[in-house]
């Protein structure tokens, strides 16, 4: 790296060599923190990240679940979001991370299975590929806007949308777990709101208030993309457990009876 126009370098490879990095392709810098960064090389899982460990700047492999017969030719960061949503394009189209490459997994599967040479993103929320032999491709890859609601379910012959549920926890999980899930409750109107999410694919995991149960899957995977998505689920009151058939006053010891023995015992009444 270079402060000076390329007058003075410094090296920055803490991480890389002895760890199979091969020969760096493509890097991403974050615009505003030169200390964080993105890269590919072209050597086996060869996906990176640099950041701060403790006060020493160091890349560390991101390559997660990525197929390991893939190789990778470019990448693109999307540094708009907290988490910065990554994508990288591979020796069979592209592939795309929400959670600091975690969880990879297939971004727009109308793609053809081919090299992608290079990713760029000239115009604000859209991303551009670039393949060998099958031309360039467009995507949009902006925040998207996730609403929702969860109301009770309808009984037969009611009439109207469901009474709301409120403090329904809602989470979108990208596939590392809690660590990187955005969350949401419902309100006393049964709504909730996620308004900067990345596209991508996400498990809904689902958390009920006591006294309530679902209505269908509490874990789906849906495919978040464009300006907005809307959800609706639908609760319905729990059951309660059966009364237990004996209570406190049924076990006070009576006479000819032991304690704790319920009225109606065999042989209580038979003399």
């Amino acid at each position: 790296m270079t402060t000076n126009g390329g007058t003075n370098w410094k090296k920055r490879d803490t991480g890389l060599f002895g760890m199979g990095a091969g020969r760096i392709v493509d890097i991403r810098i974050h615009p505003q923190n030169a200390s964080r960064a993105v890269a590919v090389g072209n050597a086996q899982g060869s996906v990176w990240y640099l950041d701060k460990v403790g006060n020493t700047l160091k890349w560390t492999n991101i390559a997660g679940n990525l197929p390991t017969y893939l190789r990778f030719g470019s990448i693109f960061a999307d540094w708009t979001f907290a988490t910065p949503a990554l994508y990288v394009g591979t020796t069979r189209r592209v592939y795309h991370s929400v959670d600091l490459g975690t969880t990879w997994s297939v971004f727009a599967n109308n793609m053809p299975h081919t090299v992608v040479a290079d990713l760029q993103s000239v115009v604000d929320n859209i991303l551009v590929a670039g393949t060998n032999g099958r031309g360039a491709w467009a995507i949009l890859i902006g925040k998207t806007h996730v609403a929702g609601t969860v109301r009770q379910a309808l009984e037969p012959g009611h009439v109207g949308p469901g009474d709301p549920v409120e403090g329904v926890v809602i989470m979108l999980d990208p596939g590392s777990g809690s660590s990187h899930a955005l969350r949401a409750v419902s309100d006393g109107k049964g709504h909730f709101e996620l308004p900067n999410v990345a596209p991508g694919d996400y498990t809904v995991r689902r958390i009920a208030p006591p006294g309530w149960s679902p209505i269908g899957t509490v874990d789906e995977r849906i495919s978040i993309h464009g300006p907005r998505v809307e959800l609706a689920y639908r609760y319905r009151k729990a059951a309660h457990a059966e009364p237990a058939h004996t209570s406190i006053a049924d076990t006070v010891a009576r006479p000819g009876r032991p304690p704790v023995v319920p009225i109606g015992a065999p042989n209580e009444f038979e003399q």
